[in-house]
């Protein structure tokens, strides 16, 4: 059994901070990794990385810093009145060792039984759009930023996570108990989880039973106005059993319309998604959750001077503000759930705190094919990046399963609609019990595009043979074919796709609908071969 410390999973003032904090907790019975949203020992909240989970053992997120506030005279505001200003220095403390650090749980100090140090859940992005930020809170969930042409960031401001484990005393199943934490060091700012609750929470679920989780809960009504737009898309994929499916869910974030605010160099955000999957008996079967946790250090771009509260931020501060903000404020949210064979319904639930908005979609899990062919879900994608050339370490989503072929990775899109000139390329899985065998069947797959409307066919690849490589374990084969839907006038369409072999077998045709609308946007470089 592991327990993890958690408390609010978005940075807000200290006084909202604890009272969400105060509800939420993680309890986990298999090994894997969370983020823990933090709270300093100068009571300011923020987040910090996730975690790996081995053991019956309290795990601690910890970052340590140095901030400092030098008064740098008087500054002009945009209304003309003269502030006092500072300068907010801030650099991380590193090489501390287990020696440093004092935990506390409810007053009582405890032996540390691991440490070590870890990279922050922040990494760069490189894909056929650009470049963009991601980060991690949970072991598959993936936030990304916004696109530029080029992430400039000088990689000696990363901050590291001192990881800090130790054995909890015993204690009544769903009590919560307070955690401190004090460094050996002096001007140290210590970013840590200031509590933990033993509970039974899945590791996939940290917004179960928090204020926060339970709103979302309560804006789930279909009645209830979604002021914050939001797009899905879900792929069904073969699990890592025969009971099982794995889904896909992309989301497209209205980044632009969520709240934020700061606190000096602190960004602040509540931006959470919940996921309720409902059964055809509209029992609910699975849920999930996750939050954004923005890095808890802005000053990478900028290190000027501030005035003493966040009334009339002269330009130079903005500007940079907005810049971190245009990095980090998600646009896209990827992760993937676990379901048996079955027919589901998703709700996708978004709020920045005090706004909300609502995705639902269909989910058909199969049962396992008995002629020994099958075809995943078909993802519709837009973007493509080579696969990275180490696997994602214990902070960057080590759980979320790629979606790779040829050398590079595909990103399901959150939303289908395709502009005039952009690229579709979908991404299909064929399965086989056979594939592993001598003399497989060879395979072909057929793809075809029809107007929703009309059902007339407008593009047919007719039946071609697949030449693509299983994969190294034999489980599938994967497909990734580029759809010609340049030429495709605005409307609504459905594709669909069917594999057969040479000994006589098919699978259902697949399907998945998309849009395109008119648009002058300048065509994405051509996909990978």
């Amino acid at each position: 059994m592991s327990t993890v410390l958690g408390t609010s999973p978005q940075r807000k003032t200290a006084a909202e901070a604890n009272v969400i904090g105060s509800r939420l907790r993680f309890l986990f019975v298999t090994s894997g990794f969370v983020f823990g949203v933090t709270a300093s020992l100068s009571s300011a909240q923020t987040q910090t990385t996730p975690i790996q989970i081995e053991s019956r053992e309290v795990v601690l997120p910890v970052e340590v810093m140095e901030e400092r506030k030098d008064p740098k005279g008087l500054l002009i505001a945009p209304d003309g009145t003269m502030q006092h200003v500072y300068i907010s220095h801030s650099s991380e403390i590193a090489g501390l060792s287990s020696k440093s650090f004092h935990i506390f749980e409810d007053g009582v100090e405890q032996e540390i039984r691991h440490f070590s140090v870890e990279s922050l859940h922040l990494w760069e992005a490189s894909d056929n759009f650009g470049e963009h930020d991601e980060y991690s809170c949970t072991p598959k969930g993936i936030w990304g930023g916004s696109d530029r042409k080029k992430i400039e960031v000088d990689e000696s401001l990363r901050v590291h996570t001192y990881l800090i484990t130790y054995v909890p005393p015993s204690s009544p199943e769903g009590s919560c108990h307070r955690v401190a934490l004090k460094v050996d060091h002096r001007h140290a700012t210590i970013f840590a989880p200031s509590q933990y609750c033993n509970t039974k929470d899945p590791l996939s679920d940290p917004l179960n039973g928090s204020d926060l989780g339970n709103r979302l809960l309560d804006n789930s009504v279909p009645t209830l106005s979604n002021a914050l737009p939001l797009s899905v898309q879900v792929t069904p994929f073969a699990g890592p059993s025969v009971d099982s499916r794995r889904i896909n869910i992309s989301a497209q974030i209205p980044a632009s319309s969520l709240r934020r605010n700061w606190n000096g160099i602190h960004l602040n955000t509540s931006i959470a998604i919940l996921g309720l999957v409902y059964d055809k008996n509209n029992a609910l079967a699975y849920r999930f959750s996750d939050v954004a946790c923005v890095p808890s250090e802005s000053d990478v771009e900028y290190n000027g001077p501030f005035p003493p509260n966040e009334k009339n931020v002269p330009a130079p501060i903005s500007a940079s503000r907005q810049g971190w903000e245009y990095l980090l404020i998600p646009t896209t949210y990827q992760t993937q759930v676990e379901l048996g064979p079955g027919e589901y319904r998703l709700e996708l639930l978004l709020t920045d705190g005090q706004k909300f908005g609502r995705a639902t979609a269909s989910i058909a899990a199969d049962e396992s094919s008995k002629d020994g062919l099958a075809l995943s879900g078909i993802a519709l994608c837009k973007r493509y990046r080579q696969v990275p050339a180490h696997p994602r370490g214990p902070t960057q989503a080590p759980q979320y399963v790629s979606l790779a072929f040829n050398g590079h990775e595909f990103t399901p899109a959150g939303d289908t609609q395709f502009k005039t000139g952009e690229q579709l390329m979908t991404y299909v899985e064929i399965y086989g019990s056979g594939l592993q065998s001598v003399g497989v069947p060879k395979i072909s797959l057929e793809m075809k595009i029809t107007d929703e409307k009309t059902n007339e066919l407008k593009i047919g690849t007719g039946v071609r043979p697949v030449d693509s490589p299983m994969r190294a374990d034999h489980s599938a084969i994967p497909v990734v074919w580029e759809m010609e839907v340049a030429k495709l006038p605005a409307g609504s369409y459905r594709l669909e796709a069917q594999a057969t072999d040479s000994a006589g077998h098919k699978t259902p045709w697949r399907a998945a609908s998309f849009e395109v609308s008119d648009s002058n946007a300048t065509p994405q470089a051509s996909s990978p071969d």
